[in-house]
């Protein structure tokens, strides 16, 4: 999978990486499994780009959250790949 591809991973979903570990959902949170079976969760907005869930789609424009952008999931699909690596966004 290309590195600018956008996917969606379903609950319990698992995807192996060439060093014997896992990206994987477990609970409500996406992290990667390493070799000894650590689950360590991703920081969300710093190392995974994600949309906001289904239960919390009445939250999309409302400030709740410490500087995560509010999206669907088919918005954020629709923008990523419009938006080079790199580009400076400003937040107000």
């Amino acid at each position: 999978m290309a590195l600018d591809t956008v996917v969606r991973l379903p609950d319990d979903a698992r995807i192996g990486l060439g060093d014997s570990s896992w990206i994987v959902v477990q609970d409500d949170h996406v992290g990667h499994i390493n070799h000894f079976g650590h689950f360590s969760p991703f920081t969300p907005g710093i190392e995974i780009i994600h949309g906001t869930h289904i239960y919390n789609e009445e939250s999309i424009g409302e400030a709740v959250s410490h500087g995560c952008v509010r999206m669907r999931n088919e918005d954020l699909t629709r923008l990523y790949p419009l938006v080079p690596v790199g580009t400076k966004v400003t937040i107000f």
